[in-house]
């Protein structure tokens, strides 16, 4: 395995050491330490150092377009470490440049801008404690020699890659993973007296521990990414058939199934738009009443004033429909509304229609809350002077339940409406 470290100020003993700052490749190596926050600190003072010397503009413009080829060759040199399945490790901490907008600006001018995004949530909470996630056991080999060999400084508060490290009582994530590409960065804590533990127990014990991660790393993603050659598919072993068999079958049910699924969920959907008549006012209210009385199989006449709501012909009988959706109780104004519109529907063959009023009553309250009468006494004596039949938005709804159930019938349902004088009562 081929370890580097860029800008990584820890001393790991024999792994070559590269420079952000000039040309030095990373891509001929499998794992790289990286030390953003020292790499980003060094950035920062160049670039104040570059605005500090520069006098004129052509010198500036020069460092300039220096500095974005560069910028260019490392985006090149990631997007080609990630391609070949690099493992880039950093310590996770909270760093002190990563508000600055042209220090993200860099990142992102690199395809790493997703490293200070706003998504990565830290809270700073310091300890020495952590264990290994039982999918990524590699680090159980350090962490048994070493118990104490990290210290994180923060945790993350956000659910972000795969977890790799947690706090001792699991409270905490402090190790992630992070695909990029087909490649990764591992976000782990800073170690604890770094050149202390490597004398104490020899670099090989780090490195043994990051080869053994990537080897897992490099497994499991073969194990997803591998596609079988298609002749592959002419050889079968065991049972292959039958289960095979099996699963065509069950697959053929599951899409007769999902066929059936979707056809309750459109007759749900439909009977579902009913239930307006118990909830709306105004056009909507209309609009649903005179789809519920067509449903029934009642025809719509024309309006010949353009005023009345709706007129219908209900059995022989032409119906003039007075629709209102309110908070409360109906009023006397709109049965007087009504007996207008009745009037103005008089016809010197036909006679006077019929006069309904529907009044969807209490219309923001449940149906069970509904206790106080829809039609006041006071109103009832106009009424019933006029023939008027007076009914509910439920009530609607349900002669149209009992009409679907084939409990009712369309002529029971026109009998019950035109001879109704005063409330209608539901048997």
């Amino acid at each position: 395995m081929h370890i580097a470290r860029f800008n990584y100020s820890t001393k790991l003993f024999g792994v070559e050491l590269l420079d952000f700052f000039n040309t030095d490749d990373i891509t001929s190596h499998e794992v790289i330490f990286w030390d953003l926050d020292e790499t980003m600190k060094k950035l920062q003072k160049q670039m104040i150092l570059i605005k500090d010397r520069i006098g004129s503009e052509s010198d500036a413009s020069k460092a300039s377009e220096g500095f974005r080829k560069h910028l260019l060759f490392r985006n090149e040199q990631f997007n080609s470490f990630f391609n070949k399945k690099g493992l880039i490790i950093m310590p996770l901490t909270n760093y002190s440049w990563s508000n600055d907008e042209s220090m993200r600006d860099v990142l992102a001018n690199m395809g790493l801008g997703f490293l200070v995004d706003k998504s990565i949530k830290l809270k700073p909470l310091k300890g020495n404690k952590v264990k290994a996630v039982a999918s990524f056991d590699a680090f159980e080999g350090l962490l048994g020699r070493s118990p104490d060999c990290f210290r994180y400084t923060h945790v993350l508060q956000s659910k972000i890659g795969i977890p790799v490290l947690t706090t001792l009582n699991n409270d905490y994530v402090v190790g992630v993973m992070m695909n990029v590409d087909k490649g990764a960065v591992l976000l782990i804590p800073p170690f604890n007296s770094p050149d202390d533990i490597f004398r104490a127990y020899g670099k090989e014990v780090v490195l043994s521990c990051i080869n053994r991660f990537n080897m897992d790393r490099l497994s499991q993603a073969r194990s997803v990414d591998f596609t079988f050659p298609d002749w592959v598919g002419e050889i079968s072993i065991g049972n292959e058939s039958t289960f095979s068999g099996d699963l065509n079958d069950k697959l053929a049910e599951l899409c007769s199934l999902k066929d059936s699924i979707q056809t309750i969920e459109s007759e749900l959907n439909d009977l579902g738009y009913y239930k307006r008549l118990i909830c709306t006012d105004g056009s909507d209210l209309e609009t649903t009443v005179k789809k519920t009385l067509e449903f029934m199989g009642f025809n719509t006449l024309s309006v010949s004033t353009n005023r009345a709501d709706l007129l219908f012909e209900i059995g022989n009988t032409r119906v003039v429909f007075e629709v209102k959706g309110v908070g409360g109780s109906a009023a006397e104004r709109h049965a007087s509304q009504l007996e207008k519109w009745v009037n103005e529907e008089h016809d010197d063959n036909l006679g006077l229609p019929k006069g309904i009023l529907l009044v969807n009553t209490f219309k923001n309250l449940p149906i069970s809350e509904r206790t106080e009468p829809s039609f006041p006494n006071q109103m009832l004596n106009f009424s019933e002077k006029r023939d008027h039949c007076l009914m509910t938005g439920y009530d609607l709804l349900q002669l149209l339940s009992l009409f679907m159930k084939g409990e009712k019938s369309k002529e029971q349902i026109a009998e019950l409406l035109i001879s109704t004088v005063g409330i209608l009562k539901i048997n």
